[in-house]
């Protein structure tokens, strides 16, 4: 290893360690020290400008205000959570019956029996409408989500809308 020396300019670097020399002896590497590392502040992970930084004044009248909003939408979100439930229930069930199938497969394939196709095409079969059904209440849930947030928005809209004419009458 040879030793460096390092400009002024960074003072992360520590100039009393031996920079490292690569195998082919051509480039040289300065070795930072640990506390040299880059700090990371904030949630920092995606593009820059992605996100919002702005944050409610008042958090608890903020959940306030939008529980009272889907105050008359119960049964919608009750329609929401069991669409979604069922979604992941059929999707969680989808591999445990291929892996049926495939133990049935590999059954046969292990001994002197011979492979059941009929049945191997119903279990397959069955599979594929558990999948269809967690398709199905996935794109219900999605429907009815959009549904219910397009019409609390629009209530937004209208409820600002009206606060900003009355602010203007008053004047």
């Amino acid at each position: 290893m040879s030793r460096r020396a390092v400009p002024k300019a960074y003072p992360e670097v520590r100039s009393t360690r031996a920079t490292p020399v690569s195998r082919d002896n051509l480039s040289t590497t300065a070795v930072q020290s640990p506390k040299a590392q880059p700090q990371m502040r904030g949630l920092r992970k995606g593009p820059r400008g992605m996100g919002s930084s702005a944050k409610p004044r008042d958090f608890a009248g903020s959940l306030k205000h939008l529980a009272g909003m889907l105050r008359g939408q119960g049964a919608k979100l009750a329609l929401i959570l069991a669409c979604r439930a069922g979604s992941v229930l059929r999707a969680v069930l989808v591999p445990w019956l291929l892996g049926h199938a495939t133990g049935r497969v590999v059954q046969a394939a292990g001994s002197a029996v011979a492979l059941d196709f009929a049945g191997l095409a119903q279990q397959l079969l069955f599979a594929a409408l558990v999948r269809g059904g967690a398709v199905a209440l996935n794109f219900s849930q999605a429907w009815v989500k959009a549904g219910l947030v397009q019409g609390i928005s629009l209530r937004c809209r209208q409820q600002a809308h009206d606060t900003n004419r009355n602010s203007r009458q008053a004047r």
